[in-house]
C-alpha cells in the first residue's frame, strides 16, 4: 500500500459508541448477565485505504452460570462480534467465542478451570487460582488466552497517522481482511494484600505471547514535515512486572501509584529481547492523588513517567528517531453543585512542566494546556 500523492496531512475522525447491559439476574441457582454494544468510526486521511475509512462494530456478550452447591459451580460465556467497513477493499469479520468453565470455592481458595474457543480456530486456557494466606492477603496465579480487535479505532489510539503495511492480507478475489490479535496465553503470578490503615498492594509478574501484535516497524518523512509511521503485525512475547499500590484515608485522601516494567521480543530479524518498544515504554510510572478540600470540592494531582528503549528501526529517509521519555505533571480541581441533578464543574491542567515529549510516536505533545467543563449524571 502506498501513500496517496494527492493527500493531505489534515484528517478528521468521527466516532461513537452505545452499550446496554443486563445486570446479573438470579433465578434459583441460575445467574445470567449480558451486554450489547455498537461502535462506529470513520476517518479521512492521506492513504488510499484510509481515504474512505468507515467501520461499524457490533458486539454481544453474555454469561450463564449454575451453582451446583455452595462450593461448586459451572458456567458458560458466549460472545459474538461483527465488523462492517465502508471501504469496498475491506471484508467484514464475523466470529463467535465460547468460554465454558468450572469453579470451586471455599474459605481457603478459589479455583476456576476453563477454556477459550473461537470460530477463528483459536483455543486457549482460561484458569485461575487464588489462595487466601490470611483474611487480608492472597497469592494468585492465572492464565488466559483471548482475542483482541485490531479495529481502526484501536489503531488510531496507538497512532492517529498510522499507515497500514503488511498486516492486511488480500484474498484471492482481492478483498482485504483485517487480522485480529490473538493472545495464546497471558499468565500472571502475584501477591496482593491490604492493611487496617487503608493501604492496598498488588505485586505480580507475567508473561504474554501473541500473534498479530501491533508494532511500528519503520518510518519515513512526509512532504508535510511529519513522521509517517508504518505499522505491522508481529509475533510478540513479553515479560512484565507490575507493582501497584493504593492508599485511602476515609473520603479525604486517595493515592494511586502504578508501576510497570516491560521486556519484549518480536519476529523482526536480528532483534532479541528488548526493554519495551516504540509503542510500549520499557518502564512506566503513573501516580495520582485526590484530596477533599471541603464538602463537594476536590483537587487532584497526577504524574506520569514513561521511559522508551528506542530499539533499532528501519528508516527510509533521515536518521533513526529516538523517542524521548515522557515526564508529565497534571492537576485538576472540581466542585459538585448541591442540586437534585448532580452537576460537577472542573478545570484541568496538563503538561504543567511544559516538557517536550511525544504524545504519539514522532509527534510532539503541545505545551502546557488547560481545559474546563462540566459533567452531570441522571
Amino acid at each position: 500500500m502506498t501513500a496517496n500523492a494527492t493527500g493531505t496531512d489534515k484528517q478528521h475522525n468521527v466516532l461513537g459508541s452505545v452499550v446496554v447491559g443486563l445486570t446479573p439476574y438470579q433465578f434459583e441457582d441460575f445467574t445470567f448477565d449480558a451486554t450489547a454494544g455498537v461502535k462506529f468510526f470513520s476517518q479521512n486521511h492521506r492513504t488510499s485505504l484510509q481515504k474512505k475509512l468507515g467501520e461499524t462494530l457490533l458486539q454481544l456478550d453474555g454469561t450463564a452460570s449454575y451453582r451446583i452447591s455452595d462450593e461448586h459451580g459451572v458456567g458458560l460465556g458466549v460472545g459474538a462480534f461483527y465488523s462492517a467497513y465502508g471501504n469496498v477493499e475491506l471484508d467484514g469479520i464475523t466470529r463467535l467465542r465460547f468460554t465454558p468453565y468450572y469453579k470451586y470455592s471455599n474459605e481457603q481458595m478459589d479455583l476456576k478451570l476453563g477454556v477459550f474457543v473461537s470460530t477463528k480456530g483459536n483455543v486457549a486456557p482460561d484458569a485461575s487460582l487464588t489462595y487466601h494466606i490470611t483474611p487480608k492477603s492472597d497469592f494468585y496465579a492465572k492464565a488466559r488466552g483471548y482475542e483482541e480487535n485490531n479495529d481502526f479505532r484501536h489503531l488510531t489510539d496507538i497512532h492517529p497517522y498510522f499507515v497500514l503495511d503488511g498486516y492486511i492480507s488480500p484474498t484471492n478475489d482481492g478483498i482485504i481482511k483485517m487480522q485480529d490479535a490473538f493472545h495464546y496465553i497471558d499468565a500472571q503470578v502475584g501477591y496482593r494484600f491490604k492493611s487496617d490503615y487503608g493501604f492496598i498492594g498488588d505485586l505480580n509478574v507475567g508473561f504474554d505471547q501473541s500473534k498479530n501484535h501491533l508494532d511500528i516497524m519503520w518510518r519515513t518523512n512526509t512532504r508535510y514535515g511529519a513522521e509517517n509511521p508504518w505499522a505491522e503485525f508481529t509475533k510478540n512475547k513479553s515479560f512484565y512486572l507490575n507493582a501497584d499500590f493504593v492508599y485511602n484515608y476515609q473520603d479525604i485522601v486517595k493515592v494511586d501509584a502504578r508501576h510497570r516494567l516491560n521486556i519484549e521480543s518480536n519476529k523482526r530479524p536480528g532483534e532479541e529481547w528488548l526493554e519495551g518498544s516504540y509503542i510500549n515504554p520499557a518502564f512506566e510510572m503513573n501516580w495520582k492523588a485526590d484530596f477533599k478540600l471541603m464538602k463537594n470540592l476536590y483537587a487532584g494531582v497526577d504524574w506520569r513517567l514513561a521511559c522508551f528503549s528506542n530499539p533499532n528501526i528501519k528508516v527510509e529517509t533521515g536518521s533513526a528517531y529516538e523517542r524521548p521519555n515522557t515526564v508529565n505533571l497534571g492537576a485538576s480541581i472540581r466542585y459538585t453543585l448541591p442540586i437534585e441533578m448532580p452537576l460537577t464543574v472542573f478545570v484541568k491542567g496538563d503538561n504543567l512542566l511544559n516538557q517536550n515529549y511525544d504524545r504519539y510516536f514522532g509527534y510532539r505533545n503541545i505545551g502546557t494546556s488547560f481545559l474546563g467543563g462540566f459533567a452531570f449524571s441522571f
